[in-house]
């Protein structure tokens, strides 16, 4: 059996202790084995047990058997249990399910700032229940699409999602850049779909190159900048 540190055994080991995660505090630490770090942590129940650092980081932490406390995202929202089982054919949606209340529940995930940091928040009805949420959205077209807001500064409800591509959402992000052209204002990413230009040769146009509007939408895409 690993023995247990009362200290970290070495420098380059994050100290994680007094970060809660989820359900988790980090008490101290614990002991290393097969290469996996593993931290004590104690639940919000007050019950105590060993649990590996990279499942504390990515959420994916195991329940509380003294409680019921399944993941991070659980404890944010204030419940004891939860349906994470993945259902057949649906592997998919329930990963965007995890990620949408990850970004609105979890303060440790990358794009929680963008999201419940700015009071995004998930209706009640998908909050409580993954089959809910498949009964709304149904299954999801392709691989290509995630859960897309329409209106950006909205909540994730049925009335304001759709299953969306990238491209698609990223018309929809809050710093859309948009360009005048003859009259008409547009995202970028329309004008690159009309004038046949890849969004990153519109953008390098731009910025790179100091092009002004005109000459980046009605510039072929066959011409290079030091060729004009």
């Amino acid at each position: 059996m690993a023995a247990n540190y009362s200290t970290l055994p070495s420098s380059r080991i994050k100290d994680l202790t007094g970060i809660e995660y989820g359900s988790w505090t980090v008490i101290r630490f614990d002991a290393k084995r097969c290469h996996h770090h593993y931290w004590i942590c104690r639940c919000k129940c007050g019950s105590e047990r060993s649990v590996e650092a990279s499942h504390l980081r990515n959420g994916t932490s195991p329940q509380c058997k003294d409680c019921g406390y399944r993941r991070q995202t659980c404890d944010a929202l204030g419940r004891s249990s939860y349906d994470w089982k993945p259902v057949i054919g649906y592997s998919g949606e329930l990963s965007c399910y995890r990620n949408m209340l990850n970004r609105c529940f979890n303060p440790t995930a990358t794009r929680y700032s963008t999201h419940g940091g700015r009071g995004i928040t998930v209706c009640h009805r998908w909050r409580e229940s993954f089959q809910a949420f498949l009964e709304d959205m149904g299954k999801r077209p392709s691989k290509r699409h995630s859960i897309e807001r329409i209106d950006n500064d909205g909540n994730y409800d049925p009335g304001n999602c759709i299953w969306g591509t990238h491209r698609e959402q990223s018309r929809n992000k809050r710093n859309s850049r948009y360009l005048t052209f003859n009259g008409q204002t547009k995202c970028l990413v329309d004008w690159a779909d009309e004038c046949g230009l890849k969004r990153t040769t519109l953008i390098q146009r731009l910025n790179a190159y100091g092009w002004s509007v005109e000459r980046a939408l009605t510039t072929p895409a066959s011409i290079k900048p030091d060729l004009t």
